[in-house]
């Protein structure tokens, strides 16, 4: 059976087939979990929990660099940082490179809340992975990693897309 059959072998209409639907719920159920417990032990939610983790792990990045790579818009970032800020467990200083702009960091009490806060996420992990033996483990880390530049690829297609006649053609006929 090749791809295309067994694509279209799958149940027509059902939502566990989506993977994004898969994903996306798998993530709510590894997040459901960990939002409650770093909310009693560190007084903040996912979003503060995300800058903290980019902060300790890249050091220090602009608030552009670290909505890029926590996946949030600049407003989002800009409200968590300001609450992290207002703790003291952040600090911005001034860029050496760009003068415009200043680099968020941890402070020394941010640094030991990050570095507890990213052994808990380990311990968690761990205890989520610990139903899979190494080698699976290791097939799911490389399958993320294939689907994860996938979807880069495809989303840089789509970001120079640029619809023709004949595709315009196709998914009209598609939609009737």
């Amino acid at each position: 059976m090749n791809k295309q059959e067994q694509l279209a072998a799958l149940e027509p209409n059902s939502l566990k087939n989506f993977l994004s639907v898969r994903l996306t719920n798998l993530s709510r159920k590894f997040m459901r979990g960990g939002i409650a417990f770093y909310q009693d032990r560190y007084e903040f939610g996912p979003r503060e929990f995300r800058i903290m983790l980019l902060l300790n792990c890249d050091h220090q990045l602009t608030s552009s660099e670290l909505a890029d790579k926590a996946n949030m818009d600049k407003a989002t970032i800009s409200r968590g940082v300001s609450g992290l800020r207002k703790r003291g467990l952040v600090t911005a200083r001034a860029s050496k490179d760009d003068l415009r702009s200043s680099n968020l960091v941890l402070t020394k009490a941010g640094k030991k809340i990050a570095n507890a806060c990213f052994a808990d996420a380990q311990a968690r992990m761990y205890s989520v992975l610990e139903v899979l033996d190494p080698l699976e483990r290791e097939q799911l880390s490389g399958l993320l990693s294939k689907i994860d530049r996938r979807l880069d690829e495809l989303n840089l297609a789509a970001e120079n897309f640029k619809p023709t006649a004949k595709t315009a053609t196709a998914r009209e006929a598609a939609l009737n």
